[in-house]
């Protein structure tokens, strides 16, 4: 790992070394805590602070870089939606309530999905200062998107999420050129 992050800088460096280490522990820490029927939250929550290790990691890309590329936008775009969505995943299994009105929830998806385009564009072609609303939009919409779905199909969603983590962090890889990742 550390032949890999060698061109970042050394504060970089200690931030991506620090919090992969404190990461594992907590994991460890946790997975011996929780019980078997909490596994499906746990696995969630997991998921979701891998995608958003993956969208930090493209967030330190694109301020060290001098331009923005559109895969770096799509490693921060595909680590915000897994962490958001895995965090309503979370919410989700842990109550067995309705939060919001279904309805609402799919028109409010379509609009920020659309806001959350425009605010792409814009932060690939015109400056890093759409990038807070491109963060904000997505998690926004991550969060909306996975909270209605529940029950049986939760385990579904969850394996996707973690699908979308995993792709995030092949997409580091060719962003930093490391072939392990």
């Amino acid at each position: 790992v550390i032949e890999y992050t060698t061109g970042l800088p050394i504060e970089l460096r200690i931030f991506f070394h620090d919090s992969t280490i404190r990461r594992n522990v907590a994991i460890l820490i946790t997975a011996k805590k929780v019980h078997i029927q909490n596994l499906p939250q746990m696995i969630a929550l997991l998921n979701g602070f891998g995608g958003l290790s993956a969208g930090l990691i493209g967030i330190c890309e694109i301020i060290t870089s001098k331009q923005n590329t559109l895969l770096q936008l799509f490693i921060i775009i595909l680590g915000i939606i897994t962490f958001s969505g895995s965090l309503a995943s979370f919410i989700r299994l842990s109550s067995s309530s309705k939060l919001i009105d279904e309805k609402f929830i799919k028109t409010t998806n379509l609009f920020i999905f659309i806001l959350a385009i425009i605010s792409t564009y814009y932060s690939y072609k015109i400056d890093n200062y759409y990038l807070l609303p491109l963060i904000l939009l997505f998690s926004t919409w991550g969060f909306l998107f996975v909270l209605p779905i529940g029950g049986a199909d939760a385990p579904i969603v969850i394996s996707i999420l973690n699908s979308l983590s995993g792709w995030s962090t092949v997409l580091i890889g060719f962003s930093i050129k490391a072939p392990i990742l």
